[in-house]
């Protein structure tokens, strides 16, 4: 089990910063990670996200922008298996919380940037809101 400390991460979070590093990084971290950070991404810029779980997408966002260099290019897609399991452990109890615009702005920028087939893929992936209001 990998937690992250929120004191730690949090302070590296911007939203330019993450996408930066998205725009940088996309193609070596792969279709998994790129989705996860872009969920989040949407999520930190939710003004319906409670203050509690911004804490901890903030964190996971501010890890992703702070690690992905310490990786060697040499092995794409694996040097991110760390940040597949923050994010994920980020993105667990928040699945109520990602509404159909969150999809949809997930969607898009996955469709532009691993084409149409493979976002269909990853978004068919992210688990339905438990919303109930």
């Amino acid at each position: 089990n990998m937690s992250i400390n929120t004191k730690d991460y949090s302070s590296y979070y911007s939203p330019q910063m993450v996408m930066l590093v998205l725009n940088r990084a996309f193609s070596k971290a792969g279709l998994d990670v790129v989705s996860r950070v872009l969920q989040l991404y949407y999520l930190a810029k939710s003004p319906e996200l409670p203050a509690w779980a911004k804490a901890s997408v903030f964190a996971a966002l501010g890890y992703f922008v702070l690690t992905p260099d310490a990786v060697p290019d040499l092995v794409p897609v694996m040097g991110f298996a760390d940040d597949l399991v923050v994010l994920s452990s980020a993105l667990a109890g928040l699945s109520a919380h990602l509404s159909p615009e969150i999809r949809a702005q997930v969607r898009q920028k996955l469709d532009q940037w691993f084409g149409e087939r493979s976002a269909e893929k990853a978004v068919s992936e992210i688990p339905p809101t438990g919303k109930s209001d």
